[in-house]
Protein backbone atom coordinates (compact mmCIF):
# COMPACT_ATOMS: atom_id res chain seq x y z
CA UNK A 1 0.00 0.00 0.00
CA UNK A 2 1.39 3.64 -0.76
CA UNK A 3 2.22 6.12 1.89
CA UNK A 4 -0.24 9.53 1.65
CA UNK A 5 1.62 12.76 1.85
CA UNK A 6 0.18 16.11 2.63
CA UNK A 7 1.47 19.25 3.86
CA UNK A 8 -1.02 19.95 7.03
CA UNK A 9 -0.76 22.76 9.92
CA UNK A 10 -0.35 19.99 12.91
CA UNK A 11 -1.35 20.67 16.24
CA UNK A 12 -0.33 18.79 19.17
CA UNK A 13 -1.96 19.62 22.76
CA UNK A 14 -1.37 18.10 26.06
CA UNK A 15 -2.89 19.27 29.60
CA UNK A 16 -0.99 20.83 31.87
CA UNK A 17 -0.24 18.88 35.33
CA UNK A 18 -2.23 15.86 34.43
CA UNK A 19 -0.17 13.33 35.73
CA UNK A 20 -0.28 15.46 39.13
CA UNK A 21 -3.85 15.68 38.66
CA UNK A 22 -4.46 11.27 38.33
CA UNK A 23 -1.98 10.72 41.16
CA UNK A 24 -4.60 12.94 43.85
CA UNK A 25 -7.72 12.45 42.24
CA UNK A 26 -8.09 9.89 39.44
CA UNK A 27 -12.00 10.57 39.40
CA UNK A 28 -10.93 14.46 38.60
CA UNK A 29 -8.18 13.43 36.53
CA UNK A 30 -10.98 11.30 34.27
CA UNK A 31 -13.40 14.40 34.74
CA UNK A 32 -10.96 16.96 33.34
CA UNK A 33 -9.92 13.97 30.68
CA UNK A 34 -14.02 13.85 29.33
CA UNK A 35 -13.88 17.77 29.60
CA UNK A 36 -10.95 18.18 27.07
CA UNK A 37 -12.96 15.40 24.83
CA UNK A 38 -15.93 17.01 24.93
CA UNK A 39 -14.51 20.74 23.47
CA UNK A 40 -12.49 19.03 21.30
CA UNK A 41 -15.00 17.15 19.73
CA UNK A 42 -17.03 20.73 19.18
CA UNK A 43 -14.37 22.99 17.82
CA UNK A 44 -12.41 20.51 15.70
CA UNK A 45 -15.41 20.06 13.23
CA UNK A 46 -16.45 23.97 13.42
CA UNK A 47 -12.63 24.53 12.04
CA UNK A 48 -12.37 21.30 9.97
CA UNK A 49 -10.13 19.50 11.30
CA UNK A 50 -8.89 16.26 11.75
CA UNK A 51 -8.45 14.72 15.43
CA UNK A 52 -5.70 11.80 14.57
CA UNK A 53 -5.25 10.64 18.40
CA UNK A 54 -5.50 11.03 21.38
CA UNK A 55 -2.15 9.96 23.05
CA UNK A 56 -2.48 9.84 27.18
CA UNK A 57 -4.03 13.07 28.17
CA UNK A 58 -2.47 14.49 24.36
CA UNK A 59 -3.57 15.34 21.45
CA UNK A 60 -2.96 15.23 18.06
CA UNK A 61 -4.37 16.77 15.20
CA UNK A 62 -3.92 18.53 11.69
CA UNK A 63 -5.68 21.06 9.58
CA UNK A 64 -5.29 22.23 5.81
CA UNK A 65 -4.78 25.20 6.52
CA UNK A 66 -2.23 27.27 9.29
CA UNK A 67 -4.25 30.11 9.94
CA UNK A 68 -7.10 27.85 10.73
CA UNK A 69 -4.81 25.90 13.11
CA UNK A 70 -4.22 29.05 15.57
CA UNK A 71 -7.75 30.20 14.86
CA UNK A 72 -8.51 26.64 16.46
CA UNK A 73 -6.14 26.67 19.40
CA UNK A 74 -6.52 30.18 20.19
CA UNK A 75 -10.37 29.51 20.59
CA UNK A 76 -9.58 26.19 22.09
CA UNK A 77 -7.03 27.78 25.28
CA UNK A 78 -9.94 30.17 25.50
CA UNK A 79 -12.77 27.50 25.75
CA UNK A 80 -10.71 25.29 28.64
CA UNK A 81 -10.04 29.01 30.35
CA UNK A 82 -13.71 29.06 30.82
CA UNK A 83 -13.53 25.50 32.68
CA UNK A 84 -10.80 26.82 35.22
CA UNK A 85 -10.49 23.04 36.12
CA UNK A 86 -8.03 22.44 34.11
CA UNK A 87 -5.23 24.27 31.20
CA UNK A 88 -2.79 22.75 27.88
CA UNK A 89 0.14 23.97 26.42
CA UNK A 90 0.03 23.77 22.57
CA UNK A 91 2.44 23.38 19.63
CA UNK A 92 1.81 23.94 16.17
CA UNK A 93 3.79 23.29 13.53
CA UNK A 94 3.39 22.78 9.30
CA UNK A 95 5.06 20.39 7.44
CA UNK A 96 5.18 17.43 5.26
CA UNK A 97 3.52 14.49 6.76
CA UNK A 98 2.67 10.64 6.08
CA UNK A 99 -0.47 9.33 6.20
CA UNK A 100 -1.06 5.34 7.19
CA UNK A 101 -3.34 3.70 8.60
CA UNK A 102 -5.19 6.35 9.65
CA UNK A 103 -2.22 7.78 11.48
CA UNK A 104 0.11 10.16 10.86
CA UNK A 105 4.50 10.42 10.73
CA UNK A 106 6.78 12.21 9.80
CA UNK A 107 9.43 15.16 11.57
CA UNK A 108 6.51 17.81 10.96
CA UNK A 109 4.64 15.66 13.51
CA UNK A 110 7.79 15.13 15.74
CA UNK A 111 8.17 18.99 15.76
CA UNK A 112 4.75 19.91 16.44
CA UNK A 113 4.99 17.55 19.29
CA UNK A 114 8.11 19.11 21.14
CA UNK A 115 7.11 22.24 20.80
CA UNK A 116 4.20 22.48 23.04
CA UNK A 117 7.06 21.64 25.96
CA UNK A 118 8.47 24.79 25.48
CA UNK A 119 4.91 26.57 26.44
CA UNK A 120 3.98 27.44 29.68
CA UNK A 121 0.12 26.62 30.97
CA UNK A 122 -2.43 28.43 28.62
CA UNK A 123 -0.07 29.20 25.99
CA UNK A 124 0.94 27.93 22.21
CA UNK A 125 4.07 27.42 20.42
CA UNK A 126 4.67 27.81 17.00
CA UNK A 127 7.24 27.16 14.26
CA UNK A 128 8.48 29.69 11.83
CA UNK A 129 6.66 27.76 8.97
CA UNK A 130 3.74 28.74 10.90
CA UNK A 131 4.71 32.34 11.91
CA UNK A 132 5.58 32.70 8.17
CA UNK A 133 1.75 31.89 7.13
CA UNK A 134 0.29 34.11 10.01
CA UNK A 135 2.61 37.32 10.67
CA UNK A 136 0.72 39.53 8.77
CA UNK A 137 -2.75 38.78 10.64
CA UNK A 138 -3.19 41.88 13.57
CA UNK A 139 -5.44 39.31 15.07
CA UNK A 140 -2.33 37.29 16.65
CA UNK A 141 -0.09 38.87 19.39
CA UNK A 142 2.83 36.98 18.53
CA UNK A 143 6.04 37.24 20.48
CA UNK A 144 9.46 35.83 18.69
CA UNK A 145 11.26 33.27 21.14
CA UNK A 146 14.73 33.34 19.14
CA UNK A 147 16.38 29.85 18.29
CA UNK A 148 15.82 27.20 21.21
CA UNK A 149 16.86 23.83 20.71
CA UNK A 150 14.53 21.19 21.04
CA UNK A 151 15.18 17.14 21.89
CA UNK A 152 15.47 14.85 18.68
CA UNK A 153 15.93 17.84 16.39
CA UNK A 154 19.75 18.64 15.01
CA UNK A 155 19.52 22.53 14.33
CA UNK A 156 18.01 25.07 16.97
CA UNK A 157 14.63 26.16 16.01
CA UNK A 158 13.47 29.82 15.19
CA UNK A 159 10.09 29.35 17.74
CA UNK A 160 7.20 32.10 18.41
CA UNK A 161 4.53 31.84 20.63
CA UNK A 162 1.17 33.10 20.77
CA UNK A 163 0.57 35.87 23.25
CA UNK A 164 2.89 36.76 26.37
CA UNK A 165 6.60 35.14 25.53
CA UNK A 166 7.70 35.22 29.50
CA UNK A 167 8.88 31.73 31.66
CA UNK A 168 9.38 29.90 28.30
CA UNK A 169 12.01 27.46 29.11
CA UNK A 170 14.18 25.46 25.88
CA UNK A 171 13.93 21.16 26.30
Amino acid sequence: MKDTRKLAAIVFIDIVGYTSIMEKDESKALEVLREKRDILQKLISEYDGEHLKEIGDGDLMTFSSAITAVDFVSKLQEEISKTEIFKIRAGVHLGDVVIENDDVFGAGVNIASRLHVLAKPSQTVISDSIYMQIKNKPSFEIADLGKMKVKGVKEKLQVYCIGESDDIQEE
